[in-house]
């Protein structure tokens, strides 16, 4: 797997950090022959793999522009890296709910994301379509800016049901790419908001606030559930 490809954040040396606690993730990228196996696995276990922590489990599945070889996308977060490296992978529980899909699932890679601009967490049972761009830029600070302007001129121009996320990718392939990610409601609302982003004489992109300082490295669209939340 080449590193212009890749799904989702973290952030390394050198880099500033927006909060001094933020939220870092757990990316698992997984092929399945059954997809949809897999995701019922993925709901029922969640509860069991979560347990009392602090954070959330839930999937997204790809719709366009997928990764070779991944059919799916588990995550975990967490509030803090603390949290997440104290994770016992090879825990008695994690071995049981995972044995359930040994046979019908492969994982292609396990990496880490920190969020540089966070989101709220979405509520356990629910849905959403997400617009995902994994970004190479020497400027993370000033990319984080305009998309925090982006979000407030959606906000001010009737997309309030939409957020945009900024993370970096901490381990793997992606090492040090931007992992930045719109999510709405349903894709209609998204590819609404996609259009106004595209079009619309309020949308920074449209002004070109992003040219010229940044590289698209890879984007695509994915259904996401959120399957527990503590």
């Amino acid at each position: 797997m080449s590193r212009s490809l890749a799904l989702v954040i973290i952030v390394i040396l050198g880099i500033p950090a927006v909060a001094s606690a933020q939220r870092a993730f757990q990316v698992v990228r997984v092929s399945t022959d059954d997809p949809a196996g897999y995701l019922v696995w993925a709901e029922e276990s969640a509860p069991a793999l979560l347990g009392n922590n602090e954070g959330s489990i839930g999937a997204c599945v790809p719709t366009f522009g997928a990764e070779d070889q991944v059919d799916a996308y588990w995550f975990n977060n967490h509030p803090n890296l603390g949290s997440l490296l104290s994770l016992d992978l090879n825990a008695p529980v994690a071995q049981r709910e995972t044995a359930k899909v040994a046979e019908s699932r492969s994982v292609v890679s396990r990496d880490v994301f920190v969020a540089l601009k966070d989101s709220a967490v979405n509520e356990g049972g629910s849905h959403w379509t997400q617009y995902v761009l994994f970004v190479e830029t020497k400027e993370p600070s000033r990319y984080v800016d305009i998309i925090g302007r982006m979000e407030r001129a959606l906000h001010d121009n009737g997309f309030n049901d939409v957020s945009w996320m900024v993370d970096r990718v901490q381990t793997g392939d992606y090492s040090g790419l931007l992992h930045v990610a719109l999510s709405a409601p349903t894709g209609q609302r998204l590819g609404a908001a996609l259009d106004a982003v595209n079009n619309a004489s309020w949308s920074p992109f449209a002004q070109g606030a992003f040219d010229d300082f940044r590289t698209i490295v890879r984007s695509m669209f994915l259904n996401c559930s959120m399957y527990v939340s503590n």
